[in-house]
């Protein structure tokens, strides 16, 4: 995340606007025939607007991306099926990065239900939230697999998967639910 500074003499207000000139007072110029894309914002949209009037209701920080200049703005994951302020807090809650034996068993008793759930509510959420002008890119953080290393993939269309790679499952499997097929990534990397 950029951070700019700008040290003279004078008033706050003076520096402050002279500094907002390097961003362009924090607007994205447009460039003719493109479209400007902004990733990897942590704002759990799905749980926000569960607590709200519905999938499409507005947010504030995608009404700031379109403000702003951004055409394409890619929030990482829902965020979860439970609406804000109903989640208990606890000891997960900005847990530091956990070693790779624990992050195996959270996933081995993952659930496989709740993660398609939350995968469907994202995926409605963006077709929602998006317009004529301004696009919701889906966009997934990954840590370790199935890659490997901290990597985002950005989605084009819907993909269900679990992130659970459990020994004698296979990589690939098709199951029907929410009245279409889906397949599941099960990555055993």
């Amino acid at each position: 995340m950029p951070v700019y500074f700008l040290i003279r003499p004078g008033d706050g207000k003076a520096a402050m606007e002279a500094a907002l000139a390097y961003t362009r007072k924090d607007h994205y110029k447009p460039l003719p025939g493109y479209w400007v894309m902004a990733r990897h914002f942590h704002t759990s949209p799905v749980p926000r607007l569960l607590g709200t009037d519905g999938l499409d209701s507005p947010l504030p920080d995608f009404e700031l991306a379109r403000s702003a200049g951004v055409n394409i703005f890619g929030p990482v994951g829902g965020g979860g099926t439970v609406p804000s302020g109903a989640a208990a807090m606890g000891p997960d809650q900005n847990a530091p990065t956990r070693t790779p034996e624990a992050m195996a068993a959270a996933r081995a008793k993952g659930n496989d239900a709740t993660r398609m759930k939350e995968q469907e509510l994202y995926y409605e959420m963006v077709k929602l939230q998006a317009r004529k002008d301004f696009l919701v890119m889906p966009d997934e953080e990954l840590f370790t697999r199935p890659i490997g290393g901290h990597n985002d993939v950005l989605i084009s269309h819907p993909v269900y998967w679990t992130n659970r790679g459990l020994a004698g499952q296979p990589s690939w499997r098709t199951t029907r639910s929410m009245e279409r097929s889906i397949t599941s990534a099960r990555p055993t990397i």
